[in-house]
């Protein structure tokens, strides 16, 4: 489902980038799709742990959407410089625990 997610997300995103003019804020979109597929995937280690799923992950990260991209804009940060980039994934699982615990555990799941 995460593949199917990213696929359905990255192959318009990329389109952008041969359109005249348009790819000028290609960029930009890909950095934020970049932040939130960042978020997704870490806010998925403490949840995978609780038992849910890439849709309720997905559902209950999008209820904190600032929180999150957030949390993916630190990651991406951390992984662009070098040395520190090594510490971007244990980071990462750290801050998005620290996340599960304080913001999102306490969530209802949202309705489908």
């Amino acid at each position: 489902r995460k593949l199917g997610y990213l696929l359905l997300w990255a192959i318009p995103l990329l389109i952008l980038f041969i359109i005249p003019r348009v790819n000028l804020l290609a960029p930009l979109a890909w950095g934020l799709f970049g932040m939130w597929m960042l978020a997704l995937e870490y806010a998925d280690y403490p949840m995978g742990n609780h038992g849910l799923f890439f849709p309720q992950v997905r559902a209950r990260v999008r209820q904190r959407r600032w929180l999150a991209l957030g949390l993916g804009a630190g990651i991406l940060l951390l992984s662009m410089i070098p040395l520190l980039n090594f510490l971007a994934m244990p980071v990462g699982v750290c801050a998005a625990t620290a996340l599960w615990v304080d913001h999102f555990s306490s969530l209802e799941a949202p309705e489908a």
